[in-house]
């Protein structure tokens, strides 16, 4: 097993003891664990002896984020999409003329949520698109900037 060396990794892997535990054991600290090798059963766990690399931070906790925002941004657009087809019954764009001032609310809702999918600045979009930017520079990968 590889183990990047990360900023505060001790506290991170303390931290985490519940959720990085794949086996039945009494004892929690992984640090003691990834001493003692009878511990862990790669072999067992994943069925092959490739060698194993465990990444901490690179911006995990900013994808979930990313995720969920687009979740909401996503599921409020096609709410707007139900709640035109359900109260006129039309289903195609075309047939949309006029509809803007007859379910204002509806349209503010679809529009706000279409620019925060953009990610136009100050909505959820863009801090979340922000955010997985600056893990993907705080990874040093090469990549991040292309």
């Amino acid at each position: 097993m590889r183990m990047h060396r990360k900023n505060n990794l001790d506290a991170r892997l303390d931290g985490c003891a519940e959720i990085l535990t794949v086996c039945d054991l009494s004892d929690k600290n992984m640090k003691r664990a990834a001493e003692v090798k009878d511990y862990f059963d790669f072999k067992k766990i994943f069925g092959n002896t490739n060698p194993v690399c465990l990444e901490i931070g690179c911006g995990k906790g900013k994808f979930v984020c990313e995720t969920a925002a687009i979740a909401v941004m996503k599921i409020s657009s096609f709410f707007c999409a139900g709640a035109v087809m359900h109260q006129t019954d039309k289903h195609y764009v075309h047939e949309l003329d006029g509809l803007g001032y007859k379910m204002p609310c509806v349209f503010g809702i679809f529009t706000v949520s279409a620019l925060a999918l953009m990610g136009v600045p100050g909505l959820a979009g863009f801090i979340s698109k922000w955010n997985l930017a600056g893990a993907a520079v705080d990874s040093q990968n090469p990549l991040a900037y292309a």
